[in-house]
């Protein structure tokens, strides 16, 4: 069978998580036999995760890298267009169709189903031609719908966009069931065709010892991006005077382009010398061997495979409660949980991790149980099987 996947990140960025899951159902599905095509934008990182899918057959339909505020003015002039009744001249009409045709070519490829892993709900929106792409080939197809977020609400063009691309779905599939709730309320819509998929994780098994050590370390692992990750409240949170009297260390594994803001704001809250910026890291266990607990004061998420990975490897964490993160996480067995995304719930979290240092290591044993209970062992072939399934039902 022909498996079409679209990746709809931008810039040639590894999404981590979202990118993840496609990646293991392109490599599964070639495992099994199937011929595999996906439509991606070039970049750094995704051609050297890609590599081993080219050598071994896999055809890439490569999307060149757009400029942010480029395509946003050219997707308003084009839905301006659309609403007017101006004839366009024919060279806009072949110069429009050129643009388009980066996306196209996987269609043409004819695959027998597509998956469309959109990283961002509104992809279908803004990525170019992709909701007309899927209306017009009429190539049964499923979304993995990974992130959405309360700070981003929808105009009526991206809402009915993305309601009709879910809608017209053979299966719109979430990886939490809070993103699911948020994305029916954010489109005023039931998806009837809504279903939960799991997603992988890079950790064995096993639960790691605790550290022993006299300065408990916390642990942050994911992009160093302030608009969804809010490692700027928790920098805030822990410059009160009780926090700088108080021996810890908090090691940041991630790279992003609030790295150099986030330096600037240790300093001036003068916690720069408890702060550590460790970099990207593929290693997860080497990070929970030196980590007792990890930190996620997110703004936006979806099911934070790092969350899942860190209960794996037996540590509790703090985290806030967004998206499908308390599916997971639950206070006080296994987490540290704040109810909204301020300084003060998040300082408040913080305080009562802290108080319970002697119960971290039962609540990391307790999250390690909870979650192997509950990953896909294989989930990039669960989500093929089940896109080859709904592919041949009428």
């Amino acid at each position: 069978m022909k498996i079409g996947i679209i990746s709809t990140l931008e810039q040639g960025i590894w999404g981590g998580g979202c990118d993840q899951l496609w990646l293991k159902a392109a490599e599964d599905a070639l495992a099994d036999g199937h011929q595999v095509a996906i439509s991606l934008t070039h970049g750094p990182e995704t051609v050297s995760r890609t590599k081993h899918l080219a050598t071994a057959g896999v055809e890439l339909f490569w999307r060149k890298q757009k400029r942010t505020i480029y395509w946003r003015l050219r997707k308003w002039l084009i839905s301006r267009l659309r609403k007017s009744n101006w004839r366009a001249p024919a060279f806009i009409g072949e110069l429009w169709r050129s643009r388009s045709s980066e996306i196209r070519k996987i269609f043409e490829w004819k695959p027998d189903v597509i998956i469309v892993n959109l990283s961002l709900i509104y992809d279908c929106y803004y990525l170019p031609n992709l909701a007309e792409e899927l209306a017009k080939y009429n190539i049964p197809y499923v979304t993995v719908n990974h992130a959405a977020s309360e700070y981003w609400l929808p105009d009526n063009a991206m809402r009915h966009t993305t309601k009709r691309v879910l809608l017209d779905a053979k299966a719109a599939l979430f990886v939490a069931e809070g993103t699911r709730r948020m994305v029916e309320r954010h489109i005023s819509c039931y998806l009837e065709n809504a279903a939960i998929v799991r997603f992988p994780v890079n950790v064995g098994n096993n639960v790691l010892p605790m550290p022993v050590a006299d300065n408990p370390e916390f642990a942050f692992v994911g992009r160093l991006e302030n608009s969804s990750k809010g490692l700027d409240l928790l920098f805030e949170a822990l410059s009160s005077d009780e926090w700088k009297c108080r021996n810890w260390r908090l090691t940041l594994y991630g790279k992003g382009v609030d790295k150099d803001y986030l330096d600037e704001l240790a300093r001036l809250y003068c916690i720069a010398d408890r702060i550590v910026f460790a970099g990207y890291s593929t290693d997860i266990e080497s990070i929970w061997k030196n980590a007792h607990i990890l930190v996620l004061p997110s703004r936006t998420e979806s099911a934070p495979a790092v969350l899942v990975e860190a209960m794996l490897c037996g540590r509790p964490a703090v985290v806030t409660d967004v998206g499908g993160v308390i599916e997971w996480a639950f206070e006080p067995e296994t987490a540290f949980i704040a109810d909204a995304t301020t300084t003060s719930s998040i300082g408040a979290a913080m305080e009562r991790a802290w108080q319970a240092k002697d119960n971290w290591e039962a609540m990391g044993i307790a999250a390690h149980k909870f979650a192997a209970e509950r990953i896909d062992p294989t989930p990039g072939r669960t989500l093929v099987n089940l896109a080859i399934q709904l592919s041949r039902e009428e």
